[in-house]
């Protein structure tokens, strides 16, 4: 975009990023059964409901489009967190992933996770510490064309709109290896119910 317009102080933007990740590589990972036990453990199934019907569809739709890429599908997961959706990418038997998220850690415990699950993961996996609305995935990979069928950012997508710059830079990580004919999804709160 030609003129970045800030709609925040510069110091409120700051202590947004900062403050999201100082949150997500400060937060403790849960086990099955504490997660089982959660207030928004119903809310939490929906959501991941959700994920997976959205994933399955745009998996099938570049099937369909595109059979050969059927067995080559390439994913890029912007905003990974720990990895909670490694089972949805194995399940669409996916070729390979790239996660990347803002969160050391958590970029840390999403490859420790897929690790401990290789023996029966399908899918080959690269793993990147990156803030998408501050940096430049191809600063970090390489690849120097679109290798991407499908580019995923779950529940993410609404950290990037505290700067119109930090909009842009996310879309433009999102388009910018996406290869011509794949998807960009998302999922994102609804900025009227959020409290």
């Amino acid at each position: 975009m030609a003129n970045s317009i800030e709609t925040n102080s510069s110091k409120s933007a700051v202590s947004h990023e900062h403050g999201a990740h100082t949150f997500y590589n400060n937060s403790q990972s849960h086990s099955l059964g504490q997660r089982n036990e959660s207030k928004i453990f119903y809310m939490r199934n929906f959501n991941n409901w959700i994920k997976s019907t959205l994933i399955n569809d745009y998996l099938a739709r570049i099937r369909n489009e595109q059979p050969e890429r059927s067995n080559k599908i390439h994913v890029f997961d912007m905003g990974c967190g720990k990895g909670g959706d490694q089972l949805k990418w194995h399940v669409g038997r996916v070729n390979s992933v790239t996660f990347a998220d803002l969160a050391e850690n958590s970029v840390k415990e999403c490859e420790q996770r897929y690790r401990e699950r290789q023996k029966y993961c399908n899918y080959k996996a690269n793993f990147f510490p990156l803030d998408c609305t501050e940096e430049l995935i191809r600063d970090k990979m390489d690849a120097s064309e679109p290798c991407f069928d499908l580019v995923s950012t779950q529940f993410v997508l609404h950290y990037s709109f505290d700067k119109l710059k930090s909009a842009d830079r996310f879309l433009r990580n999102a388009a910018e290896f996406l290869r011509v004919g794949g998807y960009f999804i998302g999922t994102t709160v609804n900025s009227c119910e959020l409290v």
